[in-house]
């Protein structure tokens, strides 16, 4: 009779009420708890803080955690981590970053000119390089386990300039040391001094690559 028609059962049910006098086809009362009234209560709170726990809103709404649970997710509503943003950008460095690429985007009607572009970065490298991977065993036997890695084992922080064609520059940074104004300088002439001057420099937004001193030598160059 198509997929809209009802089953076999359904039939006999309702057959079965007709029979028994009932002309009324709404749903008889359920036996079990009511929904809960405070669900509108739950959601408008957890749309105004996301950032809530479901103990703190059952906290709030006077609802077991159970309820809260339930309604958030009846709702729609799912956990998720927000993403992390390497840095905090101010209001001046995001004008000044679409100052930049707006000038770039006007400068050619292609976009050849992003394969000049020369980025820095750090890295710490750790001398434990152990990678744990997946091992093809029987059904019934287990891996051999691998120890963690320490969290402060032996590193060497590695600073590295690189463009579309390859690295151009790097070297360790002694250790003690960390990447301030006067070494940046430095590698930046070395780069400088490699690529003549050819391809435009384009730093991170960190504080020893936006200090005046680093801002004043890319200017010499």
């Amino acid at each position: 009779m198509g997929n809209q028609a009802p089953s076999r059962a359904t039939c006999f049910i309702w057959y079965r009420r007709f029979r028994n006098g009932e002309k009324s086809l709404d749903e008889a009362p359920r036996i079990g708890r009511p929904p809960t009234q405070k669900r509108s209560a739950v959601i408008a709170i957890c749309e105004a803080q996301p950032d809530l726990s479901v103990r703190d809103i059952a906290a709030r709404t006077q609802t077991p955690n159970s309820t809260v649970h339930d309604v958030l997710r009846t709702s729609g509503k799912v956990p998720k981590l927000p993403r992390v943003l390497p840095h905090a950008l101010s209001p001046c460095d995001k004008k000044r970053h679409v100052e930049v690429c707006t000038s770039l985007l006007g400068r050619r009607r292609t976009f050849a000119w992003i394969d000049s572009i020369v980025t820095m970065d750090e890295k710490y490298c750790s001398y434990d390089n152990t990678v744990r991977r997946k091992h093809w065993i029987g059904f019934e036997d287990l891996p051999k386990p691998k120890p963690k890695r320490e969290q402060h084992d032996k590193k060497e922080l590695l600073s590295f300039w690189w463009y579309i064609s390859g690295p151009v520059f790097w070297e360790l940074v002694p250790t003690g040391s960390m990447v301030d104004s006067d070494l940046f300088c430095t590698q930046l002439e070395k780069v400088a001094g490699i690529l003549r001057s050819r391809h435009p420099e384009r730093e991170k937004n960190s504080s020893p690559h936006g200090q005046r001193k680093t801002t004043h030598f890319e200017e010499e160059l």
